[in-house]
């Protein structure tokens, strides 16, 4: 599967690790769109590190935005899908 980066950037022009790396001075990570990708980025990879190393949750609950992150970790939707979610919330 394709990182969620390389999913989300032809849909949004830019790339998550990109903006959580570039200079202070730089960034848009505080701005809403940046914001919620890298959050979502974030939530995927602690659930896909905590999978490795045995973890398994046996309730997915997600709040607010994290309730993306819920419904693409369950199964319920598929990366794509979860990318388009977060590259439109972002506009708003």
């Amino acid at each position: 599967s394709r990182p969620f980066g390389e999913v989300l950037r032809p849909m949004v022009g830019w790339s998550t690790v990109e903006e959580m790396l570039r200079d202070e001075t730089k960034t848009r990570i505080n701005d809403a769109d940046v914001t919620q990708a890298s959050i979502f980025a974030t939530q995927i990879s602690l659930y896909e590190r905590w999978m490795k190393i045995g973890v398994r949750p046996e309730l997915l609950i997600g709040h607010s935005f994290g309730e993306v992150a819920a419904t693409y970790v369950s199964g319920v939707i598929d990366l794509e899908t979860a990318a388009r979610i977060i590259a439109k919330r972002g506009l708003i």
